[in-house]
């Protein structure tokens, strides 16, 4: 969970050493007995440990909150100065509204249950909002041989992206290549096409240009959504997305 122990290590001691220097402070007469004459910050540490062992959540808090300003505040760094790979690169399927006057970005893996949940969830709310476009990111970051993604991009090429990409959504997430294949013959797709274009150097190229602009904004899950400048990673209800649109069309 948390990227680096010695700083981890170094706001905790920062803590505990404040609170046993306010207990000295408010309590001299106490000092001798409760610290002893041994002041140095690992006796200070032990003794606040002693007696407030709870302070050790509260340093790991007090970390993870830091840390995750620090990663937002990067993460919106790196939105403005990659407008135009996010928003206009050639390729991308679009969703909602193709006239839409705000759009929601969204970065997935058809392995990721949390993707899968959310997928509801953002088409219920830019169906209800009328006005909204989403670019869809193929971001298969949970390994395996990445079939799903090329096939929905293979799909997209025959204008069946939201076909394919609603079965890939509400599937098990895990679906073999026989299985893929079927739901593409399902939807309707030209087979010959399609297993052409599966194979092919430039939907290779489109998926890897996606992971490479995930690096540089700095996303390390899925499901992330961009929303004007606003990032969010992870499972949000409905409501977090009107809230998002509305205030980017505002």
């Amino acid at each position: 969970m948390f990227k680096n122990l010695s700083t981890i290590l170094s706001i905790l001691a920062f803590i505990l050493a404040g609170w046993a220097a306010y207990q000295v402070k408010k309590k001299p007469q106490d000092q001798a007995t409760t610290f002893g004459k041994d002041t140095n910050a690992v006796y200070i540490v032990e003794e606040a440990l002693n007696q407030k062992p709870e302070l050790v959540l509260t340093a790991f808090e007090v970390y993870k909150q830091r840390m995750q300003l620090k990663e937002m505040k990067e993460m919106k760094e790196q939105v403005g100065k990659n407008k135009a790979e996010i928003l206009d690169h050639k390729g991308d399927p679009i969703g909602g509204n193709p006239n839409g006057d705000v759009t929601v970005v969204n970065f997935f893996d058809y392995r990721c249950g949390y993707c899968r949940q959310a997928y509801g969830v953002l088409h219920e709310a830019v169906k209800e909002d009328g006005n909204a476009k989403i670019i869809y990111k193929e971001f298969p970051i949970f390994g395996g041989d990445m079939i799903m993604s090329k096939a929905a991009l293979a799909a997209h090429k025959q204008g069946k992206y939201e076909d394919i990409h609603q079965a890939f959504m509400t599937s098990t997430g895990n679906l073999a290549p026989s299985e893929v294949r079927e739901i593409a013959r399902q939807i309707g797709l030209d087979m010959d096409k399609f297993e052409e274009d599966i194979k092919s150097p430039e939907i290779e190229k489109e998926i890897k240009e996606n992971l490479e602009l995930g690096q540089k904004l700095k996303i390390g899950g899925t499901p992330t959504f961009i929303i004007g400048d606003d990032v969010i990673s992870g499972l949000i209800g409905i409501d977090t997305f009107e809230e998002k649109i509305k205030k980017q069309r505002s």
